[in-house]
C-alpha cells in the first residue's frame, strides 16, 4: 500500500470510524475533544460526523453537554441562508483553542455586545433591554454568531435554522417567544441563553499558551503532522512547527517518517505509529460526510481524476464512499447521483458501501456517472444489491 492510501486507511482508524466506536457521555466527549476546532457544518455534524463516531449518539446527549456548560459552540460562518459553519469546544480548551474574533462593525451590534458582555440573557430578556423589532434584532444576533462574538446553551437555534421552524425540542422553547400584543410567536433560532464569547472579558490565553494548545489539537485531529498533512489549512506547519518541537521536548509527540520519505519533519502523536501499521495491514471501509475532517480528499490530497471529468467538493450533504485508503464513491449532496474515479472498475467495493449508506437512511439513485441507473454497467449489480428499479431511479431502502 502506497503513503497516500495508507495515510486515507490511517485517518479512518484514527477518527475510530473503522474499528468499535466509541459510545456514550464519555465517547461524545472524546469525540468533541479530537473534533476541537474543525469547521463543521450544522447540517452534517450530528449526522453523520458525530452518529458515525459514536454508537449510541443521540441528540439529548450533546445538549446535555451544552446546557451545562461542558462544551463550548462558536460560529465560523453563515451557508446560505439557514446553515453554516460551527467549531465545538470542552469548556476548559476554549481560552486556547476558541477563534478570538475581529468585531463586526455597526452600532446596533455594539448594543448587543455590550448588554452581553456583563451576563448571558435570552432572546425575550435582549429585545426588552434592546426594544427595537425582534426580527432585526435575531438577524444581528445570528451576525455576531456567525462571527465567532456570540454564542447560546442549546443547539436548538441551529436546528431550528435548518429548518426554518420551530425547534424539535420544545421543552426549552420558552427563550425564543416574542411578544405581539397578546400573543407570542417562536422565531427559529432564537433559543437558548446567549453570552459573549468573544470580547474583552473572554479570558483568552497568551498566544504563545495557545501556539501550543494548537499543535496539540492538530496532532490530535491528524495524528500525524507535517508539512503535507497540514497542507492548504489556514495555519500552515511553518507557525505550528515551534509548538510541535515543544510538545517533543515534553514527551507529547515523537518524529517519524510516515507520510512522505522525503519530508524529514513529521510529528506523530503518541500511539499514531501502532495505528499507522495497523493501517498498512487492514482495508477500512466507510461513508463519511465530505466535510469530516477524516476525509483528506480536497484537502490534504487532491480528489482522484472522476469519470467525465466530474468535480468533487468538499460540500455539505456530500458523502464519500471510500475503501481500501480509495476514493470509490461520491454521493452528491442530494444524494441522488453518485459520481466514481476514473480508475473504479469493479462495483462491489462500491456497492456494499452503499449498502451501508442505506442502514441510515435510504439511498435513492438518479445517476451513476452521469448516466440513469438502468444504463450503467453495474445495473445487475444493483439490482441484485437489493435496489429497486423505478421509472426514475433506483431505490435502495434501509430493510435492503
Amino acid at each position: 500500500m502506497d503513503a497516500e492510501r495508507q495515510f486515507v486507511s490511517f485517518l479512518l482508524h484514527w477518527h475510530g470510524l473503522s474499528r468499535p466506536r466509541r459510545s456514550g457521555l464519555e465517547g461524545l466527549r472524546r469525540t468533541i475533544r479530537q473534533l476541537q476546532g474543525a469547521d463543521l457544518p450544522v447540517s452534517d455534524l450530528e449526522s453523520p460526523i458525530l452518529r458515525m463516531r459514536v454508537t449510541d449518539y443521540s441528540p439529548l446527549h450533546l445538549d446535555e453537554l451544552i446546557r451545562t456548560g461542558e462544551v463550548v459552540w462558536q460560529g465560523n460562518q453563515a451557508l446560505g441562508q439557514h446553515d453554516g459553519q460551527i467549531s465545538l469546544f470542552m469548556k476548559q480548551d476554549f481560552p486556547l483553542l476558541g477563534c478570538i474574533s475581529m468585531f463586526a462593525v455597526g452600532t446596533r451590534e455594539q448594543h448587543l455586545r455590550d448588554t452581553l458582555v456583563k451576563e448571558g440573557l435570552e432572546f425575550e430578556q435582549i429585545v426588552e433591554r434592546l426594544g427595537g423589532f425582534p426580527e432585526e434584532m435575531l438577524r444581528t444576533l445570528w451576525k455576531l454568531a456567525w462571527n465567532g462574538e456570540v454564542g447560546s446553551d442549546s443547539l436548538d437555534a441551529l436546528r431550528a435554522r435548518l429548518s426554518a421552524t420551530v425547534s424539535r425540542y420544545p421543552r426549552r422553547a420558552r427563550s425564543s417567544r416574542v411578544r405581539y400584543g397578546g400573543r407570542k410567536r417562536i422565531l427559529p433560532g432564537a433559543v437558548g441563553r446567549w453570552t459573549l464569547l468573544s470580547g474583552p472579558a473572554s479570558g483568552f490565553a497568551p498566544e504563545p499558551e495557545r501556539a501550543v494548545a494548537r499543535a496539540r489539537q492538530w496532532l490530535d485531529r491528524l495524528g500525524i503532522a507535517s508539512r503535507r498533512t497540514l497542507a492548504g489549512e489556514d495555519e500552515g506547519f511553518e507557525h505550528l512547527l515551534p509548538g510541535l518541537e515543544h510538545l517533543e521536548s515534553r514527551g507529547m509527540a515523537h518524529r517519524g517518517r510516515f507520510f512522505a520519505s522525503d519530508e524529514p519533519e513529521q510529528f506523530a502523536a503518541p500511539g499514531a505509529a501502532d495505528v499507522w501499521r495497523v493501517a498498512a495491514e487492514q482495508k477500512p471501509a466507510g461513508v463519511l460526510s465530505a466535510c469530516d475532517p477524516a476525509n483528506p480528499f480536497g484537502a490534504v490530497l487532491p480528489w482522484p481524476r472522476m469519470k467525465r471529468g466530474y468535480r468533487p467538493q468538499r460540500a455539505p450533504g456530500s458523502r464519500v464512499l471510500i475503501h481500501d485508503g480509495r476514493l470509490v464513491g461520491y454521493l452528491s449532496r442530494t444524494g441522488r447521483r453518485i459520481n466514481t474515479p476514473e480508475n473504479m472498475t469493479v462495483a462491489a467495493p462500491l456497492i456494499d458501501l452503499l449498502k451501508r449508506a442505506a442502514r441510515v437512511s435510504p439511498v435513492y439513485l438518479e445517476s451513476v456517472d452521469g448516466d440513469a441507473p438502468y444504463e450503467t454497467p453495474w445495473h445487475d449489480e444493483l439490482v441484485e444489491a437489493g435496489f429497486s428499479p423505478s421509472r426514475r431511479g433506483y431505490l435502495l431502502r434501509s430493510s435492503a
